[in-house]
């Protein structure tokens, strides 16, 4: 038969920070991954949360606009008008714990009233110095079931009004999950390496001493992954830093050989390595600039002279032909090339000493 009696309490739990995400922001101003429950007997034998327990704490704490309230301390604990921290938002599940992100009111860092340092900044100094000595407590109501377990009642919230920090937890076992687990895990991990013929001199219900021993491997084996985690992530941006230098070299060295070959063809190899150290010039600029010094270096007759203008296409053509497979491998066609010869003003500009040129102009499609 289960109870619908309705009841308020306060429940006090331990926070935990998560593995991955979560723990102290303080550009944010705020502590993330808070443990707020958990399934599991309470260690005071009033009652347990199941899952089902935990998914209506989630529903109940993302239901309130803005975030649900936290203070330092329960009312009656601590009736101090400036004891409101600040808001938890981003109830989530996670294995089998519910946590939530702490988000300080910006009252909460100034410093209180009678003096002090501010409530945020001391609980973002503690949680990094030491977690374990601090606790969240959900100030909540909620109706009892029977347990399937023949346990403690199974508790079922039906309001959550604020989730307080206080000084000693009573519902988890857990403080920061990378270097410790609860008790019932330790339990049930126990349990199942049992079953598996681990050992046969553990009982189903470990002493302190085989309790202890396996939290310190399970510990010693968290801190082993996470130092292969790191090892990852470096190795990864090793091998991405060793990509990035080879893909440079290779651009660096296809674009020596590009300008080598364009060198070959001008006749003038010995140029290429004064080219190749000008890092600002493109095997395009390279081309251009060995095709304006060619223009440059093979003068048209001047305008006193008696040749007209199909003399002198005819004068250029020849002069193409005449060095026709250089003009191909350059990728310069006969148009473009007596065009250009003809050294218009819009298509040659030279500079103001007469040393170079540079020649505008676009190829036949």
């Amino acid at each position: 038969m289960s109870s619908t009696t309705e009841q308020i309490e306060w429940l006090h739990l331990t926070p935990v920070l998560g593995p991955i995400r979560g723990g102290v922001d303080r550009a944010s101003g705020s502590i993330n991954g808070v443990i707020i429950s958990e399934v599991g007997h309470f260690k005071d034998g009033r009652g347990q949360f199941t899952i089902e327990s935990l998914n209506r704490i989630v529903e109940l704490g993302n239901s309130e606009l803005g975030g649900l309230k936290c203070y330092w301390m329960h009312a009656g604990d601590n009736d101090d008008i400036d004891a409101f921290l600040g808001r938890l938002v981003n109830f989530r599940i996670e294995g089998q714990r519910v946590r939530a992100d702490l988000h300080f009111d910006p009252t909460a860092m100034d410093e209180p009233i009678g003096g002090g340092k501010p409530r945020g900044v001391y609980l973002m100094n503690r949680v990094e110095a030491d977690p374990s000595s601090l606790g969240m407590s959900p100030h909540l109501a909620y109706t009892r079931q029977d347990a399937p377990d023949n346990g403690p009642d199974v508790w079922i919230p039906v309001e959550l009004r604020s989730v307080d920090v206080v000084r000693e937890g009573a519902a988890t076992h857990s403080f920061l999950q990378t270097q410790q687990m609860s008790r019932d895990e330790i339990k049930r991990l126990f349990i199942e390496f049992t079953k598996e013929g681990v050992t046969e001199t553990m009982s189903t219900e470990p002493t302190r001493e085989e309790f202890d021993a396996l939290s310190a491997s399970v510990t010693a084996m968290s801190e082993v992954l996470g130092n292969i985690a790191k090892g990852t992530e470096a190795l990864s941006e090793a091998v991405l830093s060793m990509k990035g230098d080879a893909e440079e070299k290779k651009s660096k060295e296809t674009r020596a050989e590009a300008i080598v070959a364009k060198c070959k063809m001008a006749n003038c190899s010995d140029r290429a390595d004064e080219f190749i150290a000008n890092a600002e010039l493109s095997v395009e600029d390279v081309t251009a600039k060995l095709f304006a010094e060619f223009c440059d270096g093979n003068q048209l007759a001047t305008a006193g002279d008696d040749t007209d203008e199909k003399d002198e296409t005819a004068k250029l053509a020849a002069e193409y032909d005449q060095h026709a497979k250089l003009h191909e491998k350059m990728g310069v066609k006969r148009d473009d090339y007596i065009k250009h010869r003809l050294n218009t003003p819009e298509n040659v500009e030279r500079s103001s000493d007469g040393t170079s040129c540079v020649i505008h102009w676009q190829s036949a499609n």
